[in-house]
């Protein structure tokens, strides 16, 4: 009703030469013929044939529409989200309906952003054009921004010292999870990691100062961790933070569903690794501590509000009892309004008259968390199967992208809760993630997996000596570490905030883990 008041459309464009008119201009020309021959200079700001109001930066078309009724217009995500306007989603060929943020942008970066050349300037310059993707789950309207650099001259009054710290400060850049997560409240997108890699050694090869490369490696101890990928998250700022503590020692976390203990933890103590894995994966072997490290829940996330604006279940804690989550994955209930739920008071909710719709990945490793999540429901189901009619996409970051832009749809998401900023997660008989157990009659969560540490203890001969590059050797440096990793003071915070819970909190838990600490030995002292 309010669109057919409104009448003629006014629409607001930049006056001023822009590369955000120039990107708008690539994605629409990308994907509609007409505009492409109407519009054939995209750098050009002229709008020809098109009435339009012109106002200077994105500042000037955000604060028009912002104040006038019935426009429409272009601007940098930034600008938008500051302003809180309304902007408009993209229903893909697919049915999929996608918003612009981060996450979409990123989708469209891992589609074009290694064409490199395919704009018309040389590969060597690493430009690319990533208007237009197609992607099911891809913001069209993106493109890149740029750092332009001398590879091997320096401006007057600069020096190879200056040029070193501008080196450390890319790497930071490029590598430091910081900065993906500042970009992202500012609903910019960080290269994906097979991008990122591509560029960052590209121009790590290539950064020079008379002729010298800057990108020269210290020589470091090199702990690794192993860790499984739902814990990478809590691990993204640790590597910084012990750099502050010990800059002799450095870590690398290494996300792998590798269930056992390999052979190299105990015979390679010149580079010794923690693994953070599954409790029902971890073994015993000689040489070898385990230690209970931290619990993660995992969540159903569903989309029952459609395409409308404002949806009543996104004000409110929708609950439902274990037997009617079973029965919508099994496929037993196939309608919301079948499923009885109940409000954050307990008051009952009737759900939409809509089909049901159950999604899951069909990627093994996340088919290992399906299995996890369907072991755990067997528990209190014994029968409990997942629906035979469930739509299967390739990834873990593809189902939320789907269940994102499929009103009715719901997903058993077996990662960490914590992660679905804006989306909704059924809680259970009133219960949440707020402490660790298998009982649902403890009133704790019933879907949660346990990980625990295990690390080398037994450390001999050259190990056991201090080096002339550390004035500690590595047993005593890696036992340091290993001290400093499992305390709560330096944990507990990255897990909690990462919708984990920390064991160690626990100090029956931490007095173990502090047992098992003094296992660590060099030449048995």
């Amino acid at each position: 009703m309010a669109l057919q008041e409104c009448g003629d459309i006014k629409v607001v464009v930049r006056a001023d030469k822009s590369g955000t008119t120039e990107i708008f201009k690539k994605a629409l020309r990308a994907i509609e013929t007409e505009f492409a021959d109407q519009f054939p200079d995209p750098s050009s700001k002229s709008w020809s044939g098109v009435d339009v109001f012109l106002r200077d930066k994105n500042e000037g078309v955000a604060a028009t529409i912002l104040g006038t009724s019935c426009t429409i217009g272009y601007s940098v995500l930034v600008e938008a989200k500051q302003l809180n306007l309304n902007m408009l989603r993209i229903m893909k060929l697919n049915g999929a309906i996608v918003a612009p943020n981060s996450e979409s942008v990123s989708f469209s970066v891992t589609e074009k952003g290694l064409d490199f050349g395919m704009n018309g300037d040389s590969v060597e310059r690493m430009t690319a054009d990533i208007q237009g993707s197609l992607g099911a789950f891809s913001w069209p309207m993106a493109g890149y921004t740029y750092f332009v650099l001398r590879k091997n001259s320096t401006r007057a009054g600069r020096n190879c010292e200056t040029r070193l710290q501008t080196f450390k400060f890319l790497e930071w850049f490029y590598t430091n999870s910081v900065v993906k997560s500042l970009a992202a409240t500012h609903g910019f997108a960080t290269l994906p990691s097979e991008v990122r890699l591509k560029v960052f050694q590209t121009f790590k090869d290539g950064f020079r100062c008379d002729g010298q490369l800057l990108a020269v490696e210290e020589v470091r101890l090199q702990v690794r961790v192993e860790v499984n990928p739902a814990l990478s998250s809590v691990l993204l700022l640790t590597e910084q933070v012990y750099d502050l503590i010990d800059p002799s020692l450095e870590f690398t976390a290494i996300a792998s569903d590798t269930p056992l203990i390999s052979a190299s933890m105990i015979t390679n103590l010149a580079a010794p690794a923690i693994k953070l894995g599954w409790r029902h994966n971890m073994v015993e072997a000689d040489g070898i501590a385990t230690s209970a490290y931290a619990g993660i829940g995992m969540g159903v996330v569903f989309d029952i509000c459609g395409a409308a604006e404002s949806c009543l279940y996104s004000d409110i804690s929708v609950k439902v009892s274990l037997a009617v989550l079973a029965s919508i994955l099994d496929g037993t209930s196939t309608n919301w309004s079948d499923s009885p739920a109940f409000d954050s008071i307990g008051t009952a909710v009737t759900l939409p008259n809509e089909t049901i719709i159950v999604v899951r990945s069909s990627q093994a490793v996340d088919q290992q968390w399906d299995d996890r999540f369907k072991n755990k429901m067997q528990q209190f189901e014994s029968n409990f199967v997942y629906s035979k009619r469930s739509i299967e996409v390739p990834t873990n970051e593809a189902v939320l992208s789907t269940v994102y832009g499929m009103p009715w749809s719901i997903l058993p998401f077996t990662s960490v809760i914590d992660s679905l900023a804006g989306k909704f997660v059924l809680t259970l008989n009133g219960t949440e993630v707020s402490c660790i157990s298998d009982s649902v009659m403890s009133g704790a969560w019933p879907f949660v997996e346990h990980i625990d540490m295990a690390y080398p203890t037994t450390f001999v001969g050259d190990n056991c000596i201090a080096t002339t590059d550390s004035a500690f050797p590595v047993g005593i440096l890696f036992a340091r570490f290993v001290y400093w990793f499992s305390d709560p003071s330096s944990m507990l915070a990255p897990t909690v905030n990462n919708g984990m819970s920390y064991l160690a909190a626990d100090p029956i838990v931490l007095n173990q883990m502090r047992k098992a600490l003094t296992a660590v030995t060099c030449d048995s002292n």
